[in-house]
């Protein structure tokens, strides 16, 4: 005959140890180091930055200034405007950081990632002007203008045009970055800029410029050259 082997009953079963944590390796424990410490121990550098002229549209959570590495834009720091302290002339005082040896650039922009290009100021501090003993002191005017563009007498539609920085050839505009300005006679075409100096460009003609100066109050006159109808 066939033995056929018994089938174990729960009686016969062991129930398995119940799970437990095991305790903490000292090199795995881990420790919370506030930022100001975390960046001093690394060499960071610290930047006192005062933001004037900066109109109540701008106090809002996403805007604040930006600290980067002029040459390669890493060591990005962000220290949003929220966190700032308001001084009795109304200017806002904030500080961040700047690491290594080179160029750091400092920018006021709307958000985050806008910091980089599509700021609303800007400055850079040279090695020589910073030290661990002795932080840097940044001043950025927030001199900001809403620019509206308008097209001459008779004409319905221009563009899309690019709009540059004449300082800057990275600089890049908040809005309409991929498919440029078009201003329409009904509906007169805005933008948010920073003080500076700006060109209306036609991608397809370089010789088609028109140069403006920020901040204004009157709205830019597209020049009748501007116009594609002006070239044929």
């Amino acid at each position: 005959m066939r033995t056929v082997a018994t089938l174990p009953t729960i009686a016969d079963l062991t129930a398995p140890p119940a799970p437990a944590r095991l305790d903490s390796a000292p090199e795995l424990q881990r420790s919370t180091t506030p930022a100001a410490v975390s960046r001093a121990q690394s060499g960071a550098i610290p930047i006192v930055v005062h933001v004037s002229d900066l109109p109540p549209s701008l106090r809002n959570e996403s805007a604040g200034v930006a600290t980067f590495a002029a040459d390669t834009g890493a060591d990005f720091v962000w220290t949003p405007l929220a966190s700032a302290t308001e001084a009795a002339d109304g200017s806002l005082g904030l500080t961040s950081w700047a690491q290594g040896t080179g160029e750091t650039v400092v920018t006021l922009a709307t958000s985050r990632t806008t910091a980089r290009h599509a700021y609303l100021a800007r400055t850079t501090i040279r090695p020589g002007q910073r030290s661990s003993s002795n932080p840097a002191d940044v001043d950025l005017r927030a001199t900001i203008s809403n620019v509206r563009f308008v097209l001459p007498e008779g004409a319905d539609r221009a563009g899309p045009f690019r709009l540059v920085r004449v300082d800057d050839a990275q600089w890049l505009p908040m809005h309409h970055t991929a498919t440029g300005i078009t201003i329409l006679a009904k509906e007169p075409q805005s933008v948010l800029l920073g003080a500076g100096s700006y060109e209306l460009c036609d991608p397809l003609a370089d010789d088609r410029r028109q140069r403006f100066d920020v901040p204004r109050s009157e709205p830019v006159l597209v020049k009748a050259s501007m116009l594609a109808d002006a070239h044929r």
